[in-house]
């Protein structure tokens, strides 16, 4: 499979403050990071939106399981905001993007099924807009061993395109071999140094290996 990535960006809350403020206020912490990453890319309602999370809004997960034990049922806007695809459905709702969104999640290469996904969706559109967020681990699940949660919360997105980004960005090849028996671990800093690093041409994660192609070819 064979990416062109034209902008890469860095989730902030105060990024989301490109996000009316009626809707912003329907986000958790982690959700203000994810679309303030997408807001940098100045995202149009014409493009396709996959969002990349394993945990989703881990945080609110563990609130409303909490809740329930305590009361016996949940608030129904709690709910609403805990499902996997919370943060998309609040983007859709921002752009007034009337396409279908994605919302991916498959452990640690969650990132590289999320890269997947959006590939396939420039077999019908030119450009198509890429987050991956994921909260930090929630204190109740502090001695739990979960490779694919990480300490700290984080968020990034890209816009990726069907043409050779030439003049911004980078091509990306992503090829798995099934006979590799190493399991990945979450390694978020690892892939986004690779794609900010112009030095680094490889990166090996679990079975999946990312080569950096030549745009221009």
């Amino acid at each position: 499979m064979r990416i062109s990535i034209e902008t890469i960006t860095r989730g902030s809350e105060d990024g989301a403050k490109a996000v009316p403020a009626m809707i912003r206020r329907r986000l958790s912490p982690v959700g203000k990071l994810a679309l303030g990453a997408l807001a940098q890319l100045e995202p149009r309602s014409d493009e396709p939106m996959v969002f990349a999370s394993s945990w989703g809004d881990a945080d609110k997960g563990v609130e409303l399981l909490c809740q329930a034990a305590r009361e016996g049922a949940v608030s129904p806007m709690g709910f609403s905001g805990s499902v996997h695809n919370a943060v998309g459905a609040i983007a859709s709702i921002w752009l007034k993007n009337r396409l279908a969104y994605r919302s991916v999640s498959a452990g640690c290469e969650t990132t590289e099924a999320g890269l997947l996904e959006a590939a396939m969706e420039l077999e019908n559109h030119e450009s198509v807009l890429f987050v991956r967020y994921e909260s930090a681990r929630p204190g109740y699940y502090a001695s739990i061993s979960l490779a694919d949660m990480p300490e700290h919360s984080y968020a990034w997105a890209c816009r990726i395109t069907r043409e050779p980004a030439c003049r911004a960005g980078l091509a990306l090849e992503l090829t798995r071999n099934n006979a590799a028996g190493a399991k990945p671990a979450l390694d978020t800093c690892g892939e986004l140094a690779f794609l900010l690093n112009g030095q680094a041409k490889t990166l090996q994660h679990g079975p999946w290996l990312w080569v950096k192609a030549d745009a221009c070819i």
